[in-house]
């Protein structure tokens, strides 16, 4: 069979690509396919949660836990929609009108939440440009330790995410606290 027949497929994760996911983040791959055949391909992902060997034991994606179709090259599972403390296997099989399919496949498990803490903010109120708020979390139970802190606040508008806009500082002189300040 003639070399332009095959297709090369290697996936890369753009969003919460941690071998420990986030359930509360959406989870976002694309595909690269190299090879003459690409420019016909068809795409199909599949999710499997995995066993304690990594044997794959269930199919369980449908499009109403992805943002895209199941057919494009890249996807985007919606937060939430995995279960905590699974390991799963995410697909992708690439194929061809003739010839030799492509696939590739990311393993990943999904992080319980943080649970049974509590926050509360200093002052409640102020301008967003020019006070200082302090954040005090305390009581917060997690698996593994955490390496990033997104604020987020609600508006009349929308869910907005102000991670971004603030320094995390976390002082170890609060033993079994973390002060957040923005």
């Amino acid at each position: 069979m003639r070399s332009d027949f095959y297709l090369f497929v290697s996936l890369r994760c753009l969003i919460n690509c941690e071998k420990i996911a986030s359930k509360s983040t959406r989870i976002s791959l694309t595909t690269t396919c190299t090879g003459h055949a690409c420019k016909t391909a068809k795409y199909l992902w599949q999710l499997v949660s995995l066993d304690a060997d990594g044997n794959e034991i269930k199919e369980s994606l449908t499009r109403n836990m992805t943002q895209t179709e199941l057919n494009l090259p890249g996807i985007i599972i919606k937060e939430n929609e995995l279960s905590e403390r699974l390991f799963y296997r995410l697909k992708v099989t690439v194929t061809q009108d003739n010839g030799p399919a492509g696939m590739a496949a990311y393993d990943f498990k999904i992080n319980a939440q943080p649970h049974s803490g509590q926050c509360t903010v200093t002052p409640e109120t102020g301008d967003a440009l020019t006070t200082r708020f302090d954040f005090e979390c305390t009581g917060w139970q997690v698996r593994i330790v955490i390496s990033s802190w997104a604020i987020k606040f609600v508006n009349s508008y929308s869910l907005r995410t102000a991670s971004t806009f603030f320094k995390v500082i976390l002082e170890p002189r609060y033993w079994g606290a973390e002060m957040l300040r923005w």
